[in-house]
């Protein structure tokens, strides 16, 4: 990084994009004191940093005790303008689904939600299956058996690593049901909350979701 300093001059300035930045505490110890103190000192580059986990983001640049505190302008993005995602889906899957792609391609966006990587992962799976077997009749479903079989272990890891409460809140969001059944106090429910939304499991526009769609289905499947 002090390389690209030197590379570069104010003319010529350089922007550098770091990818999924909230992994910066597991790679190595105090690798973001290093960072920020190599950063704040070079005057020709400008950094975009992006992450996929929202609250491991917010408390890098949020929490007083980070080094990155403040660091500069934090911007969350939404989801992708469903008009947007779904021309560019049809556009890509049409070759393969000359009938079907615009069904296809909302189906897609349902189930995902509009979320921007599963979304083009659940794409990618119908492409292949289209490509590969043609005949396939329900070719979404078949998609998203394989992306749930995929994943079905590090589902179960965390599910069996999940205690009692946690489980049954992703158990009712999975379910979109009401969370406040009188099973639990509101003030566990939303710790509990608070605390599955920091690990990423679950996040929050409007209101309170599971972030995985397909660890949605691998739990429906639990019940």
């Amino acid at each position: 990084m002090l390389l690209l300093e030197r590379a570069h001059s104010e003319k010529d300035r350089l922007i550098v994009v770091l990818d999924e930045f909230q992994e910066i505490k597991d790679i190595a110890t105090n690798l973001d004191k290093q960072l920020r103190s190599i950063m704040q000192e070079q005057k020709h580059i400008n950094y975009i940093l992006l992450g996929s986990q929202e609250s491991m983001m917010t408390d890098i640049f949020e929490n007083k005790k980070s080094p990155f505190y403040h660091f500069g302008e934090l911007m969350r993005l939404g989801k992708l303008p469903r008009s947007d995602f779904y021309d560019y889906l049809s556009k890509r899957l049409s070759p393969v689904f000359p009938e079907s792609y615009g069904s296809l391609a909302d189906s897609i966006l349902d189930f995902t939600e509009c979320h921007p990587y599963y979304a083009q992962q659940l794409a990618a799976n119908v492409w292949q299956i289209g490509v590969l077997q043609p005949k396939t009749e329900d070719v979404l479903q078949a998609a998203v058996d394989n992306i749930v079989v995929s994943h079905a272990l590090d589902y179960e890891r965390i599910w069996m690593g999940l205690k009692r409460t946690n489980r049954w809140i992703l158990q009712r969001l999975a379910s979109k049901k009401n969370l406040q059944s009188g099973e639990y106090r509101t003030s566990t429910i939303y710790s509990a909350l608070k605390r599955l939304q920091k690990d990423g499991y679950v996040m929050y526009s409007d209101h309170y979701e599971l972030e995985d769609p397909f660890y949605r289905q691998w739990i429906l499947r639990q019940l």
